[in-house]
């Protein structure tokens, strides 16, 4: 009996030693709401799909093998308890990011970011979610809000002025740097100025300190002075000339001046750009004149003028508008460069038989349309399509409605105010092969084909 009892107690005690080392084979579990490992996290199925058993994570399928000497109950009891909870911890996700997202109609929460080790992995902009909600976070990512892709409706650019002119029977003045004597509006410093109104004997005079840029917005302007030119930009780094959207503005000027010789003139370059009208008649010399550069990119002119329309002892560039010019002598005219590369021109040159429509030391055509009509024209040196000429070795008489003509499509019309013996069309829409021609009056002059680059037609 006593070896018996022996026996029995080193059996309860090996017993006892084999259960307390089955139990070190398997990890410990979770607590509620602990932190998955990356691992585990990138495995968890996404917010409401219920996975089927093919679709269990190999990770769980592996731990299961390593657990063949747990019993069903204790495997049964630990799988449950996990899957509780994932599901606690994916449901305190999905409420968090629906909070954050703050989207409206119905569920872009579906474009929340995975961050897994702080990556971010974003779901496509505008996507329609299908069950997948906010993403899972490990070590350490935020929950991102979904994208919202609804276009904010835009503002409208507030513009600021340095001044707002009026002219009147006696201009009047909103802001600085403006000094008024008379008619005659003085600004003195860079900046940009609104004007206005209507004014017999009035001067826009522009003459900053220091070389500054000015800004000048024209906008219902009608203004004639009849000592010097009505837009007068003495000394500047550079002007602009803006025609306000849908406004009509009309310059003039009287007076004999020599030297200060146009409606518009400037010391300095000279860009006019907008939108709106501007008609331009000078008693004196030119229309637009510069001592540098004339640069016009927009807007709609008329320019008659007892000289040039257009004059600059530099460079004149035309990208931009439709621009109509009657030249009592030249209609366009450079010392230096004519770059003619947008918009539409109508120009008619003047009464001596020396002077052109357009006359230029060297002549650029590359886009635009182009209609002229004078004693003569300067040939381009270069152009992006075939140059068109038509000679009137008889002349043509003032007043003469001429129509161009390609391939029996009109391009454009043109009624000189002078006397003629020449007229040109550049268009990119001319080609080698095409057919031209010319009508005087609603009379054609016959159809001729473009072989060459350089094409001139006599019309009898």
């Amino acid at each position: 009996m006593k070896y018996r009892r022996i026996i029995s107690a080193v059996s309860a005690f090996a017993l006892a030693l084999t259960l307390a080392s089955c139990g070190t084979e398997d990890e410990p579990k979770k607590a509620a709401g602990e932190t998955a490992s990356t691992e585990e996290a990138e495995e968890v199925p996404a917010v409401n799909e219920t996975p089927d058993d093919e679709d269990k994570p190999a990770e769980t399928t592996k731990k299961a093998d390593e657990k063949k000497t747990k019993d069903e109950k204790s495997d049964k009891t630990e799988t449950t308890t996990a899957a509780e909870t994932t599901a606690k911890a994916a449901d305190a996700k999905t409420t968090t990011a629906a909070k954050q997202s703050g989207s409206t109609g119905g569920g872009n929460t579906g474009n929340a970011q995975e961050n897994t080790a702080g990556g971010n992995s974003g779901g496509s902009a505008g996507e329609t979610p299908s069950g997948n909600g906010s993403g899972d976070n490990t070590a350490g990512g935020n929950d991102a809000p979904a994208e919202n892709t609804d276009t904010p409706a835009e503002t409208p650019e507030e513009v600021t002025y340095d001044a707002e002119i009026s002219f009147g029977a006696s201009p009047s003045i909103s802001g600085s740097n403006v000094t008024v004597d008379g008619g005659r509006v003085s600004i003195t410093a860079g900046g940009t100025y609104h004007i206005t109104g209507s004014g017999s004997e009035g001067q826009i005079y522009v003459s900053t300190k220091e070389e500054e840029k000015v800004k000048i917005v024209l906008d219902g302007v009608q203004l004639s002075c009849s000592t010097g030119p009505a837009l007068f930009i003495n000394e500047a780094k550079k002007c602009i000339v803006e025609l306000a959207d849908g406004s009509s503005n009309s310059l003039s000027d009287s007076t004999k001046d020599k030297v200060y010789d146009g409606v518009i003139f400037s010391n300095d370059t000279l860009r006019i750009k907008g939108s709106g009208s501007l008609e331009v008649n000078a008693g004196n010399r030119h229309g637009i004149a510069s001592d540098d550069d004339i640069i016009i990119e927009g807007g709609s002119y008329v320019i008659n003028s007892v000289k040039s329309g257009i004059y600059a002892h530099d460079n004149v560039t035309i990208s931009g508008g439709d621009i109509t010019v009657y030249g009592g002598t030249n209609g366009i005219k450079s010392k230096g460069t004519v770059d003619l590369s947008g918009g539409n021109v109508y120009v008619s040159g003047g009464t001596k038989e020396e002077k052109h429509s357009i006359y230029a030391a060297v002549l650029n055509y590359t886009g635009g349309n182009v209609f002229a009509a004078g004693n003569k024209v300067t040939e381009p040196k270069t152009t992006a399509s075939p140059y068109v000429g038509f000679s009137f070795p008889n002349g043509g008489a003032a007043g003469s409605e001429l129509t161009f003509i390609v391939n029996g499509v009109e391009k454009g019309t043109l009624t000189p105010k002078n006397n003629f013996m020449s007229a040109v069309m550049f268009s990119t829409d001319i080609s080698v092969g095409d057919t031209v021609s010319i009508s005087v009056n609603g009379n054609s002059a016959g159809e001729f084909k473009i072989e060459d680059t350089k094409n001139v037609f006599a019309i009898e």
